[in-house]
């Protein structure tokens, strides 16, 4: 059995953890030669950070506790591709890296079997960080600057012009550096925060309030079509379970501040300069739309292991494409993984669904339950978005994907624990 204090460690290393990487772009930041190893250090702290925690949960593993083993096929399916690869070093470290940053947080909190203040604890400092960067970047484009990170997101800083080299114009980036990520995170966020909203009482219930509308706003001025669509499934996907009342307040609150926003000249003219229709009709020649005829292609290279994590960036240009991504994380998995490490990664997701589906059922508390069915809103929400970003190459929104994955079976697990003390009690 695991500590209580082990427990505790864990939960606020994870819930301080994803504050920092969505108020700092660890990766990307730029302080001059003179801090050099300061840089290093603060792109490679979460990594660290976790494998300090997975140090204090060494006794705590559990082969038997949910997606475990699918966990560990999927990795070793992914060190195999990687190992088979035109590059093996290249794909073996990819797989180190987004397997300690991200599958191992689900795995840290399964095996902490944190209690409900616990993830209650990660989840509010999770809220808390979501709507400071949503304010930061409705600060960002009410005054067109970003005082505290415009140096780092720009083009001379050559870890940023690696990772983004588009004129985003009026598409805020607030503290994470690419509207697109940034809407993927708070789209996120959203259905979290609601029910924070809609079951508390008090201050926090308009503290909450003020948290979605901020949300919302920063949500919208990303310009992020992928995001928006990933909010509205989640949104439907929470809202389905509750009263009737409930979701017209909810609709009307949501229609009334997108009105208000897109009554601005600035906004309106910003979204019209997207050009979502004329892209849909030209999808055969767009870029976007080829490059899933790209990715086809790297698929059919290896279709059952895949090219190797990593591989897509450089090997692509075989099939004539240039933009080191097909802007879709699905279509990245089978390229970079095969059908094999798709198929595994689709089972977790269907795995870490049911047990939010049972636990739904099974929780006494209603506040549990709703925060179990909003868990789920979130994590759908993000598998949708997908569709048009790599959202699990992304150190922000890969973390918090997993986390909401963690967050949501250890409710299943205080379920179990309950029930399992209730029994001892009887007896």
């Amino acid at each position: 059995m695991t500590p209580p204090w082990v427990s505790r460690v864990t939960s606020w290393g994870l819930a301080i953890l994803l504050c920092y990487v969505a108020v700092v772009p660890h990766r990307y930041v730029e302080l001059g030669p003179e801090a050099v190893w300061l840089v290093r250090g603060m792109a490679w702290a979460p990594a660290l950070v976790l494998c300090g925690l997975a140090a204090l949960l060494v006794r705590s593993w559990d082969a038997r506790a949910p997606i475990v083993s699918l966990a560990g096929i999927w990795v070793a399916l992914g060190v195999a591709g990687a190992a088979g690869g035109e590059a093996p070093l290249l794909g073996l470290t990819r797989v180190a890296y987004y397997s300690v940053t991200g599958v191992l947080l689900s795995l840290l909190l399964i095996f902490s079997r944190p209690e409900r203040r616990d993830l209650h604890l990660i989840l509010r400092l999770g809220m808390v960080a979501s709507v400071a960067v949503a304010l930061y970047g409705l600060f960002e484009f009410w005054t067109q600057s970003n005082p505290i990170y415009g140096s780092s997101f720009s083009v001379s800083n050559p870890r940023y012009a690696h990772f983004a080299q588009d004129v985003f114009g009026r598409r805020i980036r607030s503290t994470v550096g690419h509207p697109v990520y940034l809407g993927g995170f708070l789209s996120m966020m959203l259905p979290i925060v609601l029910h924070t909203t809609l079951v508390g009482r008090g201050v926090a219930r308009s503290m909450g309030a003020l948290g979605v509308g901020s949300l919302i706003v920063g949500l919208l001025l990303t310009f992020t079509r992928g995001a928006y669509a990933a909010a509205f499934v989640g949104l439907v996907v929470y809202l389905s379970g509750r009263a009737t009342r409930q979701v017209l307040i909810v609709l009307a609150a949501v229609g009334l501040i997108a009105s208000v926003t897109f009554s601005s000249n600035r906004v309106w003219e910003t979204l019209a300069g997207r050009q979502t229709l004329r892209q849909l009709e030209n999808l055969r020649t767009d870029q976007r739309g080829v490059a899933y005829w790209q990715s086809t292609a790297l698929l059919a290279e290896s279709p059952l292991l895949g090219i190797g994590s990593g591989h897509y960036r450089f090997l692509a240009r075989r099939h004539q494409d240039w933009n080191d991504t097909p802007d879709n994380m699905h279509l990245r998995l089978l390229a970079e993984t095969g059908l094999a490490g798709y198929v595994v990664f689709a089972m977790i997701c269907v795995s870490v669904f049911t047990h939010l589906r049972v636990s739904q059922r099974r929780l006494q508390d209603p506040r549990d339950r709703d925060l179990s069915r909003a868990i789920t809103a979130a994590l759908v929400g993000a598998l949708f978005d997908m569709v048009t970003c790599d959202a699990l190459y992304f150190p922000l929104t890969r973390v918090t994907f997993w986390l909401f994955v963690g967050c949501g079976i250890g409710l299943s697990q205080i379920h179990d624990t309950e029930a399992s003390g209730k029994r001892v009690v009887l007896v």
